[in-house]
């Protein structure tokens, strides 16, 4: 299939035509599935929040996202470079959401988006959305390739519950989905688990989590490693014998003080520049595919959750380009 006839499974792409640009990233940003047959990366919002127990309008995430970008250039002062110089990044609009109760529509949704874009040899760059949308991001992934991926899992969160009063599918359960769901194309030796602390996770979670048997490292660990040690050995993990690795970012696993608009906002998180370098690494090293989830406009009024989600969104850009210019 063509990007250009998946206009049916979107919203009008004309979306964004009335909104005020008044920064470079916005106004550098082609519009389209048009402009997307030709991009090197591709964002596309996924407005849903099914998987939520509680709905504090995560389903606002991909347009606050979007607001958020445009206070950003283009230009990133730790590599050097101004990444519209390298590559072109287009903007497709968002999944449509008929139903948000219902899984399956969005999820087949972002299965057919997802494979249409890589298809075509962009890198794509999901906006959520809650965290359960990852889930069919990934299979979609690891169905195209057709072979073993990895996975580079960014959450304060194990989410590897059982299904939570009888919703397989909840925000809670995407991890377990990942390994047991995804036609064996996902070994848990790939999958590298980054950003868990304090007393956020059930011991539930925490056993199912020790049992499916991928890599941890908790904040400690972090700590201990420092973020390039982190992420050496989080891309080395997932790279290896894999055809490609997805990269998906909970914004709680950043510190509530950088991210306090989300459904789980904890102390002893990520600070924002870590974030921002662990993303960045990633660009760099490899990944082809990327998420940014879990943000709540209604309940950022500052638009700190908002700014730190424009920035991984553009350090991930950033990454892809400088990696391209090597």
């Amino acid at each position: 299939m063509r990007i250009s006839e998946l206009g049916p499974h979107l919203v009008d792409e004309e979306l964004f035509a009335d909104e005020p640009l008044h920064a470079s990233f916005r106004e550098r940003c082609a519009r389209g599935l048009a402009a997307a047959e030709t991009a090197a990366v591709t964002l596309f919002g996924v407005p849903f929040d099914a998987g939520t127990y509680k709905h504090y309008g995560v389903h606002e995430g991909p347009m606050g996202i979007r607001q958020a970008l445009a206070h950003f250039r283009t230009y990133s002062i730790e590599l050097g470079i101004d990444f519209q110089e390298i590559l072109t990044v287009a903007d497709i609009g968002n999944i449509e959401v008929a139903n948000w109760r219902e899984y399956e529509p969005t999820f087949e949704r972002i299965d057919l988006v997802l494979r249409t874009l890589l298809a075509h040899g962009t890198v794509p760059v999901m906006l959520g959305g809650d965290h359960s949308i990852s889930f069919p991001a990934i299979r979609a992934f690891a169905r195209h390739h057709g072979a073993p991926v990895g996975v580079i899992w960014i959450d304060n969160h194990y989410d590897t519950m059982p299904p939570f009063r009888g919703d397989a599918l909840f925000c809670g359960c995407p991890m377990r989905n990942v390994i047991t769901q995804c036609d064996g194309l996902v070994a848990p030796e790939n999958v590298v688990h980054i950003g868990s602390r304090g007393y956020g996770n059930s011991a539930t979670s925490a056993r199912g989590a020790h049992e499916l048997g991928f890599e941890i490292l908790t904040m400690d660990d972090v700590d201990e490693l420092g973020v390039k040690a982190t992420m050496q050995r989080a891309l080395e993990l997932a790279g290896n014998g894999t055809a490609g690795i997805y990269m998906t970012v909970d914004i709680d696993s950043a510190d509530v003080v950088y991210a306090p608009a989300t459904q789980s906002p904890r102390p002893g998180g990520f600070t924002s520049r870590e974030l921002m370098r662990i993303v960045r690494e990633a660009g760099v090293g490899g990944v082809a595919a990327f998420d940014v989830v879990e943000v709540a406009p209604a309940i950022d009024p500052l638009g700190t959750t908002q700014l730190l989600a424009a920035e991984l969104v553009l350090e991930a850009i950033g990454g892809v380009a400088a990696r391209m210019a090597t």
